[in-house]
C-alpha cells in the first residue's frame, strides 16, 4: 500500500517485552491499554510479544493471548531464546530474550504502520537484555519511512542498582546507564514516563522529549471492594508484588515483627513470587501470623484486597506502581515509600496515603502504627484512595496514549475513540495526571 494513501483508522504496531499471560504489572497494564484501544475502530493494532513456548510449563494459557484477540488486535511472537538470568532482580530463574540477529523489519514491512511504540526499548541487568542489549528498535525503520515512533520508560534502574548493588558498583553503573539510556530513548519522537518522580530522573539522564503520561489503567468495575473487611478482630497488612531485595520486603518484615509485639491482632499476607521468597518463606516459617500466598490471577485479587485492611508498598524502585493503585482502587488505605511510585507528597498533605522514609523500617512502622490506633484516619484515607484510583480509569489512560499518538501522526488518521462509558466519564483527576511534555506547560489529555 501506497505510504501515501492511508485509512481512517489508525495502524499502531506495539513491540513488548513481556505480555499475558505474564504476571506483571508491565505486562497488565499494556494488554489493558492494547485491549482498551481495540474496541475502537479508530485503531487497528498488531502487537508483536515474545514467544513463551519456552515456558509452557509455567504458563500453559500462552498461547490465548496471540492471534485475533479482537476486530481490531492481533498478536504475533518473535522468536525468542531462554538464558539464565545474571541478576538476583529476576522474577524468574530463566528468560525468553529475543535472538541477537533478530530483525523486526519484515513484520514492521507487512503492517506498515503509521506509528510505532515500543514498550521500554532496553531492559537490562538481566531482566531483559531486550532486543540485544541496548537497540533502539524502530529508530531505521523510522527514518527510512518517515513514520513516528515513540517509547515508554519502565523501569528505574538507577534505583535498582542503588538497591541491589554495593555503593561503588552502583555509581559506576549509573555512569554507564546515563549517557546508554539518552542514546536509547532520544531516538524516540516522544518517551512516556507515568510519574513526574519519573520526569525529573529522565531528564537528569539527559533524555528528551519526555512526556508524563499515565501508563497504568485500571478495570474499575473488577477493581473495586466487594465486601466488607471481616469483623473478626484483626488488623490485616498485605503486600503485593514480587519478593525481592529491590522491593524491599526485608524491611517490610522487620517493620512488622518490631509491631507484632505490641499488636497481637496484626496480621501480614504477602501475594507475589520471587528470587527471596524461599528465604523469607522459610525465615518465618514458624510465625503463624506471616503468610505467603505466591503468584495469584488478577481475578482472585480483589476479593483479596477487601479482605484487608492496610495496603503497604516499601518499594522505592516503583515508576508507578500498579498494586498501589489496586489497593486504591477497593478503597484501601496506602502506605508507601517517598520514594517512586505515583502517589506524592501533596497526596500525603490531603490524605489520600501516608509515606514513609525510604529506608527507614522504624518510620514504616510508625506509619503502620498511626493506621492501626486511628480507625477514623483509616477510613478517611480509604475513601479518598477509591477517588484517587478513579482518575487511571483504563479507557482515560487509553485515550490519552491516542491522543499524543494523533498529535505525532498528524492527519495520517482521522478515527476518534469512542468514549468511556457514562459510569467513567466522570472520573475524579488526581493532581499530576495532566499530560506534560517536557518544556511544555501542563494541558489536559483527551
Amino acid at each position: 500500500m501506497s505510504r501515501a494513501h492511508r485509512s481512517a483508522a489508525m495502524k499502531i504496531l506495539i513491540v513488548t517485552s513481556t505480555w499475558k499471560p505474564e504476571l506483571s504489572g508491565i505486562a497488565e497494564a499494556t494488554f489493558s491499554r492494547v485491549m482498551e484501544l481495540g474496541r475502537s475502530s479508530a485503531c487497528r493494532i498488531r502487537v508483536l510479544a515474545p514467544d513463551y513456548s519456552a515456558y509452557a510449563s509455567l504458563l500453559p494459557d500462552y498461547r490465548d493471548y496471540l492471534g485475533k484477540l479482537a476486530d481490531n488486535v492481533e498478536v504475533e511472537t518473535y522468536p525468542t531464546r531462554v538464558v539464565r538470568s545474571v541478576a538476583s532482580v529476576s522474577t524468574e530463574a530463566r528468560l525468553a530474550l529475543p535472538f541477537w540477529r533478530y530483525s523486526f523489519r519484515p513484520s514492521f514491512d507487512a503492517f506498515q504502520p503509521d506509528l510505532i511504540h515500543v514498550e521500554e526499548p532496553c531492559r537490562m541487568f538481566g531482566l531483559r537484555l531486550f532486543d540485544g542489549h541496548l537497540k533502539r528498535v524502530g529508530a531505521a525503520y523510522k527514518q527510512r519511512h518517515g513514520i513516528p515512533i515513540t517509547c515508554m520508560w519502565r523501569t528505574d534502574y538507577f534505583e535498582y542498582a542503588k538497591t541491589v548493588y554495593s555503593a561503588p558498583i552502583a555509581s559506576a553503573l549509573t555512569r554507564v546507564l546515563r549517557p546508554a539510556f539518552a542514546w536509547v530513548y532520544n531516538a524516540y519522537d516522544k518517551t512516556f514516563c507515568s510519574s513526574e518522580v519519573a520526569h525529573a530522573k529522565l531528564t537528569w539522564a539527559g533524555v528528551r522529549n519526555l512526556v508524563v503520561v499515565p501508563a497504568h489503567g485500571i478495570d474499575l468495575d473488577r477493581f473495586k471492594r466487594t465486601s466488607e473487611t471481616p469483623n473478626d478482630g484483626l488488623c490485616k497488612l498485605l503486600y503485593v508484588g514480587r519478593v525481592s531485595k529491590e522491593k524491599n520486603v526485608p524491611q517490610l518484615l522487620t517493620a512488622f515483627s518490631a509491631l507484632a509485639a505490641r499488636y497481637p491482632e496484626l496480621r501480614l499476607d504477602i501475594v507475589g513470587s520471587g528470587p527471596l521468597l524461599g528465604e523469607v518463606r522459610e525465615a518465618h516459617a514458624d510465625n503463624p501470623r506471616v503468610v505467603f500466598h505466591g503468584k495469584m490471577s488478577n481475578e482472585q485479587l480483589p476479593e483479596f484486597y477487601s479482605r484487608s485492611d492496610i495496603f503497604v508498598n516499601p518499594s522505592q524502585t516503583e515508576t508507578f506502581g500498579l498494586s498501589t493503585l489496586e489497593a486504591c482502587a477497593c478503597s484501601l488505605p496506602v502506605v508507601v515509600a517517598d520514594r517512586g511510585g505515583f502517589l506524592t507528597a501533596e497526596d500525603e498533605q490531603r490524605l489520600r496515603c501516608l509515606r514513609y522514609a525510604h529506608g527507614d523500617a522504624a518510620d514504616l512502622a510508625n506509619k503502620i502504627e498511626r493506621l492501626i490506633l486511628d480507625r477514623k484516619l483509616r477510613a478517611r484515607l480509604a475513601s479518598a484512595a477509591r477517588e484517587v484510583a478513579a482518575a487511571y480509569d483504563s479507557a482515560s489512560v487509553a485515550r490519552n496514549f491516542y491522543q499524543q499518538w494523533l498529535e505525532l501522526s498528524g492527519t495520517r488518521a482521522t478515527g476518534r475513540l469512542a468514549p468511556s462509558s457514562p459510569a467513567r466519564a466522570h472520573a475524579v483527576r488526581a493532581p499530576g495526571l495532566e499530560t506534560r511534555s517536557s518544556g511544555e506547560g501542563s494541558h489536559r489529555g483527551a
